[in-house]
């Protein structure tokens, strides 16, 4: 587990995933898309978290981690207030994965961490997505259940090795939680498996920041 220095320094790490543009947990309210395994999963919050990653295109839930706002931030009030009507779509449609992410992403943004678990799990029920895992994992991240966060995000990495987002996500918890080693290997693991110069110039950089 991070511990407190952790807590300390998710401040820096949303900085580090903000400069990637990308999304860690895919709480971001920014409705669905296709791939954001690139940067929005990058890693912040997602849920946008070190980035969310969201590539899958019939599914609509792209992570938007990078540009969201965090917790207690202003735009908070305004997802407490989506929250009852979201849950009630939901009620009536526990497939619709649109608004599954969109209601995870508002659970997110109030602090609301359990039930943005219980949300994303639920969509893992109807279709195990790498992005999903992701932005779980993101989640796991900011409640400070390390474990978890890792397991969840090399589910991501195995259902899909060509998204760069939760290799990022996961070298920089390795980072942050003072193991380089494994962070390196995680990037090394991203720059065999991934072709895109835009994709492995991320990784590098990445492993940069870490190693600062």
């Amino acid at each position: 587990m991070l511990g407190a220095h952790y807590r300390v320094t998710t401040l820096a790490l949303v900085l580090l995933l903000a400069l990637f543009g990308a999304v860690l947990v895919g709480c971001s309210g920014d409705e669905t898309t296709e791939d954001t395994g690139t940067t929005e999963e990058l890693t912040t919050d997602s849920t946008d978290g070190v980035t969310d990653d969201t590539a899958t295109e019939d599914t609509a839930t792209e992570d938007t981690s990078a540009g969201v706002m965090p917790p207690g931030s202003d735009q908070s009030a305004q997802y407490k207030e989506q929250i009852p009507d979201l849950e009630a779509q939901v009620e009536d449609n526990p497939e619709d994965l649109e608004k599954l992410q969109e209601l995870a992403i508002a659970y997110y943004q109030t602090a609301d961490y359990e039930k943005a678990v219980e949300t994303y799990q639920q969509m893992l029920e109807v279709e195990d997505n790498p992005e999903f895992h992701n932005n779980l994992a993101n989640v796991y991240r900011d409640m400070n259940e390390i474990d978890k966060a890792i397991e969840e995000y090399r589910t991501a990495i195995d259902l899909d090795p060509t998204s760069v987002i939760p290799y990022v996500n996961l070298a920089v918890v390795y980072g942050f939680n003072g193991q380089p080693d494994e962070a390196a290997a995680v990037i090394q693991e991203g720059l065999d498996n991934i072709d895109d110069e835009q994709a492995q110039a991320m990784l590098e950089q990445t492993l940069q920041q870490i190693q600062q």
